[in-house]
């Protein structure tokens, strides 16, 4: 399960055309770097009753040897959430974690599979890095199912 939370209702995913303006608002501040160390972004989102959930990989498109570094921001969803502003502060996030991780060369090497709890401006969020390949993950549970 890719969830922080168990879901309760179906998750739903976020329309490929959010993704893809993330995907390339992301390419073109981060152009140079993903040239150089010959990476590019995979943006994935889904929501449920109670949370919204942003994922972003950072492949290697030429090595499939090469494990990706994501980074999965979970916000908790209320009756009250401003799903707009929630997205755009995720994003803002997203920046600060890949400015730390591109000044590291693109070696970071704090990963974890545990959820972390922080605060972003007001916001409670809960944030994982991994080496996860999303894309993989997501066509094993197209295989398997989704109660996998």
């Amino acid at each position: 399960m890719i969830f922080r939370k168990t879901p309760q209702t179906k998750k739903t995913i976020i329309p490929a055309t959010w993704c893809e303006q993330v995907t390339q608002t992301l390419t073109d501040h981060y152009d140079s770097f993903l040239k150089v160390y010959d990476r590019e972004f995979n943006i994935f989102a889904y929501s449920h009753s109670e949370e919204f959930l942003l994922i972003v990989s950072c492949t290697t498109p030429d090595n499939p040897d090469h494990s990706p570094s994501s980074l999965f921001i979970s916000a908790d969803l209320t009756e009250k959430t401003d799903a707009s502003q929630l997205m755009d502060q995720l994003i803002d996030v997203t920046g600060i974690f890949f400015d730390q991780y591109f000044n590291q060369e693109g070696n970071w090497t704090d990963f974890s599979g545990k959820w972390e709890k922080d605060q972003f401006l007001g916001l409670e969020l809960h944030y994982k890095i991994s080496r996860e390949n999303m894309l993989l993950t997501i066509e094993a549970n197209r295989l398997l199912g989704e109660e996998f």
